[in-house]
Parts: structure tokens; sequence; C-alpha cells
């Protein structure tokens, strides 16, 4: 790059840098210039930090998406520290064109007063009586004899999207990945179980505990699963088509050449996502599988939500490997189609396509 091409850039640049610091700071919490280190207190999600991001900017995984008032609010785990701490706590983005965002705002801390210190995973949001409930798991830090609780489902009320958010109750029982469905009435947590199991729970009318034991619903080794290879049985989104139809979207480990899962002595396998189907219509099932991926390898744990356009979207994290610029996973959304009958969804194959390395 010439002189002249660096003084007409340099604002460009200079923007560039800053994004990068202020990524920096409200991914770990620490600003690191040289040798010098500094950890910021909870203000620094104060105002004048938030900055516009587009996609490839944000740095998350099991991407969810609130549409609300003309906006989408955009939840997920902070991917790269996602298994090391979580130290930022639960975060969101405002936008309105799926592309572009402010923030990020921390709708709650990771600041000490919780019990739970690590792994903030997978919060998802929904308008529930006049009310945000935020449905996650966490877990806490190791003790000095190496132990770690197993990670753990929670639920945060707030009175707006972004919080802030207050603990109902913070410790449901050992689970992951919850995802909040109803049914006549009813309100269930789907999620599983921190293994294999992908388990069903109803909760009490007024969203502060469950009701009754928790019901199986399925598991990855189930001789009809052939899709899945390893890992957890997780991920799960529950969908009512419009022909009644009922569909569990689930992640696992599926065949695919993962450098990241290669790195830890997985070989030959990667992360996607695939769609079971209770044949009853109930959310007990019993579940038929498909084995047919809904999203190619190297993303999953998918999520749906109509747009503000009526269009029904599915939203994910890519890579899953990160590999990307900023070695990191990405908010990632595209549009669902429904097969003749429109009794289950799929995405289309160029939408995938447009995307580097399919």
């Amino acid at each position: 790059m010439s002189f002249s091409e660096l003084y007409h850039n340099s604002e460009k640049i200079a923007i560039y840098v800053t994004k990068l610091l202020i990524l920096r700071i409200v991914s770990t919490g620490h600003f690191q210039p040289g040798i010098f280190s500094y950890t910021f207190p909870s203000e620094i999600y104060r105002r004048d930090l938030f900055i516009m991001l587009n996609n490839l900017e944000i740095d998350i995984r099991d991407t969810y998406i609130l549409p609300w008032k003309g906006k989408y609010y955009m939840y997920g785990t902070c991917g790269r520290d996602a298994f090391s701490g979580t130290k930022a706590g639960f975060l969101c983005y405002v936008g309105t064109d799926l592309e572009n965002w402010e923030g990020p705002y921390c709708v709650f801390p990771n600041d000490g007063n919780s019990w739970a210190t690590d792994n903030y995973w997978a919060p998802e949001v929904y308008l529930v009586n006049d009310a945000f409930y935020m449905f996650a798991s966490w877990t806490s830090t190791p003790t000095e004899m190496g132990l770690m609780s197993p990670q753990t489902l929670c639920i945060l009320r707030a009175e707006t999207p972004l919080g802030p958010f207050k603990i109902v109750n913070d410790r449901l029982c050992t689970g992951n990945d919850p995802t909040f469905y109803q049914k006549d009435g009813k309100n269930y947590l789907v999620y599983n179980d921190t293994i294999d199991t992908m388990l069903a729970r109803e909760l009490r009318e007024d969203l502060t505990a469950f009701v009754g034991e928790p019901i199986r619903l399925f598991s990855r080794l189930d001789p009809e699963v052939t899709w899945s290879v390893g890992g957890p049985t997780e991920g799960a989104e529950v969908y009512e088509t419009p022909t009644g139809k009922l569909l569990l979207l689930w992640s696992s480990f599926c065949r695919g050449h993962s450098r990241k899962f290669a790195a830890i002595g997985l070989k030959d396998m990667d992360y996607g996502t695939a769609i079971a189907s209770s044949q009853s219509g109930d959310i007990r099932g019993p579940y038929a599988h498909g084995n047919t991926m809904l999203t190619p390898p190297n993303m999953g744990h998918c999520n749906l939500f109509t747009d503000l356009d009526g269009q029904l979207m599915l939203s994910t994290h890519y890579p899953d490997d990160n590999e990307n610029a900023f070695g990191c996973s990405n908010p990632i959304f595209f549009p669902v189609c429904y097969d003749a009958e429109g009794d289950t969804i799929f995405i289309d194959k160029k939408e995938f396509e447009k995307l580097n390395g399919f």
C-alpha cells in the first residue's frame, strides 16, 4: 500500500483497530497493552463503548434471536471463551437487519454475585406473561481439588430484553442447552443431560421450578439414529409446523473433517444439526429420525424465528471450527423452506453455496 493509499484509508484502519480493541475488552474483560494488564469493572459495558458491528465481527455461538417491537435482540454463547470461563456473562446485540448490530449490552454480568462463575452457555429469551425470561446454563470454577460443578440449568427474569436480568432459579438441575416450549397451557423446558440424552420437563405456571420428573425423549445412542458419530445430544429447538407436525432440531457430532476436533483426537468428525419428529404430535414423542442433516458440517445448535417480514429463519453459528479472520464463530442466518406437504423444513442448498468452503 502506498503512502497516499494509507493516508486515505487511515480512518478505516483506525476504526478497524478500535473495533478489535473493544472486541478484546468485551470478550475477555481485560485490556492488555504490552506487559500491562487492567481488569475493567462491569462498567466496561457503558454506553460510550457500544459500537456498530457486522456479523463477521461478532464472536458468538448458539445464536438466538428474539424479534421484538421492530428490532432483533441477539443472544448467544461468547465464542472464544465459551470453554474457559465466559468472563463477560450473558450479552445481547440489537439490530434491525440481521447484518449490523449495536452492542454488546451486558444483560447479566459474571461479576461474582452468582455461585456460577464459568460456562455461561446458550441463553434464550422469551416474552411470557409480560416479562422476559432467560433460560440458559452455567457452572462454577474448579475447586482446589479440581472438582467442577456440572453444567446447571438456570432461569432469569427482566422487564426488558436488555435486562438487567435477575435470578429466578439458579439451580434447576444438571443440564444444558434449554429451550422453552408451551402447549395446551403447559410450560416445558427441553434440554440435554450434558451427556447423550434429550429430556423434557414441565415447568410450574410461574416459571420458577419444575413440576414432576424429566421425560426421556431420545438419545444419539438409540439404534435408529445413524447420523451422530459421537459427542453429546444437545442444542434442542422445538417447532410446530403450520400443518401441526412437531419437530425437534438437535445437534451432535457428525461425519466431517473438523480441524478443531482432529486436534483433540476426534478424527473424521464435525458439528451438525438434524431433525427428529414427534410421531404423536406431543412433546413426549416417540420420535422418528430422518438422519438427514439440516445444515452442513461446521455449524450447529440452530434456532428458529420469524423475521420482521414474516419469513421463517434459522439462526446458527459458523464456522464452528473458529477459523475465520477473528479466530471465532459468527452469527449466520438462513431462510427456511417447507417440504411439499408442509410437514418438515429444510434450507435451500444454494444458501450454503454462498459460504466459503461449500
